[in-house]
Order: structure tokens, then C-alpha cells, then sequence
């Protein structure tokens, strides 16, 4: 089940359109479309939450955030998705009292994945052909949470259609090109433009995933006012886009995964944290993007993780097709203390993901990081082959070809542990070796 903002209070009317967009995303059964047009977890519940306000005719967000959450919570839900967030400039990237209570509503009940959209703020002000970092708006900048930004859908008809060019204002947001003269739903590796860039201020990487968010065909609202958003299919369906859209049909994926971790793997309560890496494991990395490599790296200058697409974009197909060569672990470890799990690589492949649900953070402190653990890839004879030493992300990736076959340790490694629980941090491993 999910929770996340629809219709008025005292009310199931949907007089925006958004909320029952998104919940045809998470969920639709396609009756309406004789089982064509189906979410992304069509077999899942639904638990609806009201945030629309008819008194302002617009979204509300609740002062205390626990109440959204606690409310789905204790009926059920174990993930929640959230297409709203602060899109004012200045308080993009910033780690603040929204993003810390859902940090701390995620430590308190770690089996609870929330998901955020990252925000539609992306814009190339200073015109060199590539989207600005820092626009992430909270709560999207809070850490335990699954983030989303939106890489684009493929469709040629249908929604919009234009070249960004002809858009409103966008020759003073996305002047350049190759931006300019590109379309919106054409490359599968693109990001969408307005998706919304990391990092936060603290650098932290954000968003951690992508998914389609450009014309998006989900369900129709049918109150009188609705608007019909990027266009209407039908009386039942209509076209949107933006991390909105992502972000319902990263849920959806989120609530197969966590049916496959129990059902297929064994793993009878599965955390938020390992739902998220293995969400992040099976991510496809799009680099180097739509625009091909170029000097001056015009969409993806690195490869994953990256603050345009995160980890890469959402891969069901690649999630259920696991087989037993990917481990699944959760556990926790304690201050300067080690927790070793051996591997054989035969082929010279290593992917390992590391995502823990971190103790809340200080609002506008100068890091939001407060227990910090790392991972490190070692050799038998005890040579360090891999050790990120990230210092500031609650989440870390070991990825690497043409090992040396033989025998290897993943180690997690408590390095400081000032806020844990029990004196022990809990965490979440995903690794594949072959």
C-alpha cells in the first residue's frame, strides 16, 4: 500500500488531476483500457492521503510529516510516494526541518521506503549545454529516501510533442544546445531538462535513481475541474511528465521488488534500505546520455553514481531476472568494528551496493551525514582493491571488471558510529560477483 496526496479533505474528488495520475502509475489496473494501460505494481493496495486544500485550491503539506507517514504506516504501507516537494530557489539542496523528520520517521520505522521526486527546477542558466547542479528541492534532499529524478520516455505520439525550443521561456532556460533544439520523449539514455540536478549543499548525491517522467499515460481525473495536464488520451487517460511521474512508477517498482525479496529470496521483513539497493543495483546507467560523449560532456560527464541520473535509471526487467549469484544482506555493525562477507569471482565482476537508513540530521548543519560506514573490495592476501571512502553519502558502490579470479572479502566497516542504535548501525548489502 502506499500513501501520498489526492483528492480534497472530506472528499475523493481530484479537482488537480496530479494525484490521480500518480496513483494509475503506481497501480492502475487498466479496466477502464481493457488491461492495456496498467501501473507499475497493478495487483498492489492503495491507501489515499488528502492534501489538497479547497479553501487556497491547492496542495497543503501537513506540519508535522510524521502524521502522513505514521498514518499509512500503521495501515499497512511500507512505502510511500511523494510527488511534491519545495521548488523555491532557495532552498534547493538544502538539508532543513522537512528533510530531517523524514529522515527521522525512516529511522524510527526502517522497514517504511519513502520515495520523493526530485523536483522539475532543472534549467541551464549559464548556457553551456548542459543543466545547472543544486536544484534538488526538500523533502527530496533528505537521505534515508529513495529520490527521483526522470529520464525520458520514448513516444512519438501523444503529450507533447514540440522541440524544447518552442516551449515557454526556454529560451531562457534551456537556450543552448544541444538542449535547445532536442525533443522530450526521443532517447530512452536521455534525462529529462527540467528534471531537477544534484548535489545537495552538503554534496551529498542526489537523486539516487531516474525513471521515464517525460509523457506519461496514466489515469484521468473526472472531476469538472481537472486540467487534462500534457494532453487528453481519453475520457479515462491522459499524457503528463515531470519527476511526478517518475516518482509513482519508481514506487511501483518499489513494491515488486519488495514482494520478489520476500517471495523469491526469503527475506521475510526486508528494510527500506535494502528495497533501495536493490532498486540501485539493478539500475541501468545511462551514460554518457542522449547527447553522445562530447569534450565538454553535454548530459553525463561520469559514469554512475552522478547527481543528473543517480544510480541509473529503473530496471525491472534486470530485477526479476536475479538469480542466486546476487546476495542480499541485512545487518549492523558497530564503531571500528568489521563485518566480512567472502566471494568468489570467476569472470572478474564485482557490483556491490551499499545503503544504510542514517540517523537524522542537524538542519543546516555543514554535513547531514552522522554515521558513517564504508565498504572496501579485498584481495586474499589482504591488498585493497576497492575502498571508496565516502565520507559524506549513506550509500556506496563498488562496481568493477577484470578481476583477477579468486578469492575475495566485501567488508563493511563501522567507521564512526556516534548515534547508533544499541551502539550497532543497521545496513543494507546487495552484491553480485561472477
Amino acid at each position: 500500500g502506499f500513501g501520498f496526496g489526492i483528492g480534497a479533505k472530506g472528499g475523493w474528488s481530484d479537482p488537480m488531476g496530479h494525484g490521480t495520475h500518480v496513483a494509475g502509475s503506481i497501480l492502475g489496473r487498466g479496466t477502464a483500457s481493457h488491461g492495456l494501460l496498467k501501473g507499475a505494481a497493478h495487483e498492489a493496495q492503495l491507501i489515499a492521503e488528502g492534501m489538497w486544500s479547497p479553501i487556497i485550491n491547492n496542495l497543503t503539506v501537513p506540519s508535522k510529516l510524521i502524521n502522513l507517514f505514521k498514518n499509512a504506516y500503521d495501515n499497512g504501507a511500507r512505502i510511500h510516494t511523494n510527488s511534491w516537494g519545495s521548488g523555491q530557489a532557495a532552498t534547493f539542496g538544502s538539508y532543513e526541518g522537512m528533510a530531517q523528520q523524514v529522515d527521522q520517521f525512516m529511522w524510527d520505522n526502517p522497514d517504511m521506503l519513502v520515495v520523493f521526486a526530485a523536483g522539475n527546477s532543472g534549467v541551464d542558466m549559464d548556457k553551456d549545454g548542459r543543466i545547472d547542479p543544486i536544484s534538488v528541492g526538500p523533502p527530496g534532499t533528505a537521505k534515508n529516501i529513495l529520490t527521483v529524478g526522470a529520464s525520458e520516455n520514448v513516444v512519438e505520439k501523444g503529450g507533447i510533442q514540440k522541440p524544447i525550443k518552442d516551449l515557454r521561456n526556454a529560451a531562457d532556460i534551456w537556450g543552448a544546445e544541444p538542449i535547445f533544439s532536442s525533443k522530450i520523449s526521443d532517447d530512452a539514455n536521455g534525462m529529462a531538462m527540467f528534471s531537477s540536478r544534484g548535489p545537495t549543499k552538503d554534496r551529498r548525491l542526489k537523486p539516487e535513481i531516474s525513471a521515464p517522467g517525460t509523457n506519461i499515460l496514466s489515469t484521468r481525473s473526472h472531476d469538472p475541474k481537472a486540467e487534462p495536464l500534457w494532453g487528453e488520451y481519453s475520457a479515462d487517460y491522459v499524457w503528463s511528465g515531470g519527476t511526478s511521474m517518475a516518482t509513482p512508477l519508481t514506487a511501483g517498482a518499489a513494491a515488486v521488488t519488495r514482494q520478489m525479496l520476500i517471495e523469491k529470496f526469503g527475506i521475510t521483513k526486508p528494510s527500506a534500505a535494502l528495497v533501495k539497493a536493490a532498486l540501485i543495483h539493478t539500475a541501468y546507467d545511462m551514460f554518457p546520455g542522449q547527447y553522445g560523449l562530447r569534450n565538454q560532456g553535454q548530459e553525463l560527464l561520469t559514469r554512475r553514481p552522478n547527481n543528473d541520473e543517480g544510480y541509473g535509471r529503473v530496471d525491472m526487467a534486470k530485477m526479476v531476472s536475479l538469480s542466486n549469484a546476487t546476495h542480499f544482506v541485512d545487518s549492523e555493525v558497530e564503531q571500528a568494528k568489521t563485518i566480512v562477507f567472502p566471494l568468489t569471482i570467476q569472470k572478474g565482476m564485482v557490483l556491490a551496493n551499499l545503503v544504510y537508513t542514517d540517523s537524522p540530521g542537524t538542519p543546516s548543519a555543514g554535513a547531514a551525514l552522522v554515521n558513517d560506514l564504508d565498504l572496501q573490495l579485498v584481495a586474499q592476501d589482504g591488498t585493497v582493491v576497492s575502498s571508496p571512502n565516502d565520507r559524506i553519502n549513506n550509500n556506496e558502490i563498488i562496481e568493477m571488471s577484470k578481476l583477477a579470479p579468486g578469492n575475495y572479502q566485501l567488508i563493511v566497516k563501522g567507521v564512526k558510529i556516534p548515534m547508533g542504535k544499541n551502539g550497532k548501525q543497521p545496513f543494507a548489502l546487495v552484491y553480485t560477483a561472477e
